[in-house]
């Protein structure tokens, strides 16, 4: 901010009217169908890292709806060229599907592993107190700027989908337990949870009648509020769970309109604050 002679000329004002895209990141267990659900979102572009061909097995099958990718990203530095002509060209997508994060850090690292400890993943290297991880800090930064700036420049969508896997977990006091949690490292997901707008954990619910029948079919469950068990948040007056229908397509309509309720339900709070 340069010299000014008034500060008014710099401040601005909140309003309902005033959104960005969003930044969703949803974990899941394995087969719980995190790609079908961001293939139904509006106009999706898939950036997918390398081995993620689950969207290209999921078309040939027809399970999803015809969708617009990028073949999977071998390199940390092909991820990050994809996003800067995507942040400098635009796009006619309404959302752009990272397709795993779990894969592109691992991108990351092999990339600060290759550039600042010359290949060694030892002790004497990458490994070496935890230093590549930190290192990687700075790479998943940038990664994160160009989403920001992608989201706000083009106002697409930003759903990040991630693998999910059952860590023990060791509370300050208390015996340590069992955990589900994103499968990345903690460092990483220190950088993109606080950064995301909405972070979901996608699980089955299996009701007690289900279970009589001894049936395999099961309920998808996202869970939007942190517990014991999984890591989640939001700010937008969603329930603490959302149980949505069968198919991708009406998984995710169920979600939008939890959005949406959501929304509504936030209305009387921000008019009491105003009056308050």
């Amino acid at each position: 901010m340069t010299t000014a002679t008034n500060i008014r000329n710099f401040i601005n004002r909140t309003s309902n009217n005033l959104k960005y895209a969003q930044r969703i990141l949803l974990y899941a267990v394995p087969g719980w169908g995190k790609t079908s659900f961001g293939a139904n979102f509006k106009k999706p572009l898939f950036l997918m890292s390398r081995g993620e061909t689950g969207l290209i097995t999921l078309a040939g099958n027809s399970l999803v709806p015809e969708t617009d990718y990028i073949q999977p990203l071998d390199a940390w530095s092909d991820f990050i060229d994809a996003l800067r002509m995507i942040e400098a060209e635009g796009s006619d997508h309404s959302t752009l599907v990272l397709d795993v994060l779990n894969g592109f850090e691992r991108l990351c690292h092999e990339h600060v592993c290759e550039k600042l400890y010359k290949g060694d993943w030892g002790p004497s290297g990458f490994s070496a107190f935890n230093k590549g991880y930190e290192s990687a800090l700075n790479e998943l930064v940038i990664c994160q700027s160009l989403l920001d700036r992608i989201r706000i420049k083009h106002n697409i969508t930003i759903l990040m989908l991630c693998h999910s896997q059952i860590r023990s977990f060791e509370p300050p006091f208390g015996t340590p337990y069992k955990v589900y949690a994103p499968q990345v490292h903690e460092k990483t997901w220190g950088v993109f949870k606080g950064w995301a707008d909405i972070v979901m954990f996608g699980n089955f619910f299996e009701d007690e009648t289900t279970r009589k029948k001894n049936s395999a079919k099961q309920t998808r469950v996202l869970y939007t509020q942190q517990t014991m068990a999984w890591d989640a948040k939001h700010r937008h007056g969603l329930s603490p769970e959302i149980y949505l229908p069968e198919g991708p397509a009406a998984a995710v309509q169920e979600f939008r309109n939890a959005l949406i309720q959501g929304h509504q339900n936030n209305q009387p709070k921000e008019q009491e604050n105003a009056a308050a």
